[in-house]
């Protein structure tokens, strides 16, 4: 975006993350990502908090994002995340990894990681995809002890108390939220701090901070729905009465809708 700034109005660009330059002309090195997740986890209320870094062979965080994965409403979505290069040109004498970390968002315990090697260290833009299945329960094949050093998170850490530390960067917390709090450091309130469903068994969960920070998902029990939970879903019972259960039965539900010619098209095209 061209812009100008200052008393002078000298002329400026606002450039995109992946370009960088007075006319935005160079193209940052970068890990371009693409992530799918499958949940193994039958529970309704499951909520994932992702935590993606790109990390080098010294151990050098070069850049982080996260991202709240919710099955029961993004089950088949893709998630596109940019991890920058720090240095420019990168160090192509280094190797080169992305982990992604995965835990409960309710309770912040971490549940697993994965690792992703970044191959091709001359081209600018290295693309990787993955499809990753979520667990039911802790799977550390990465240890959860050495993930990282817990005494050099705690020393540094400058996350709130009712927060999770997972690692710093140039002296500064990457911190997990509670669906209650956002922030990078969590000290603020979330639009979930009270919890707007009606319902008292529904989960608020807030949308992530590149997306909005006034806008929520609900996540509702078995027997409600609705934008917060505010609809009881119809309810069938079938009772049998003097007559012996079948082994099997096969239901059809049919939905009367009203038709109006004037606004369908019958006509697929």
């Amino acid at each position: 975006i061209f812009i100008y700034y200052g008393i002078n109005e000298s002329e400026q660009c606002l450039c995109p993350p992946s370009y960088y330059g007075d006319r935005c002309q160079y193209q940052n090195q970068r890990v371009s990502l693409t992530l799918r997740f499958r949940n193994e986890n039958i529970d309704k209320l499951a909520i994932f908090g992702i935590v993606i870094t790109l990390v080098d062979s010294i151990g050098f965080i070069h850049s982080h994002e996260q991202l709240t994965y919710i099955p029961i409403h993004a089950c088949n979505n893709k998630f596109n995340i940019y991890l920058l290069n720090r240095d420019r040109p990168k160090d192509v004498t280094k190797k080169y990894t992305v982990y992604i970390d995965a835990y409960d968002k309710i309770n912040l315990a971490y549940l697993t990681s994965w690792t992703l090697p970044v191959t091709f260290l001359f081209m600018p833009v290295n693309h990787l995809r993955a499809q990753l299945i979520t667990p039911e329960r802790q799977d550390c094949h990465i240890s959860c002890d050495t993930r990282y050093p817990e005494q050099h998170i705690k020393h540094k850490c400058t996350c709130s108390r009712d927060s999770l530390c997972v690692a710093t960067v140039n002296n500064r917390s990457i911190c997990l939220c509670s669906l209650a709090k956002r922030s990078p450091r969590c000290l603020i309130s979330s639009i979930c701090h009270k919890n707007p469903c009606m319902n008292d068994d529904g989960l608020c969960v807030p949308h992530d901070a590149q997306v909005s920070f006034f806008d929520f998902i609900s996540v509702c029990q078995d027997g409600f729905s609705g934008s917060r939970c505010e609809n009881k879903d119809v309810r069938i019972d079938i009772l049998f009465s003097d007559v012996s259960t079948p082994q099997a039965i096969l239901l059809h539900f049919i939905t009367i809708q009203n038709y109006d010619a004037t606004v369908l098209n019958p006509i697929p095209i």
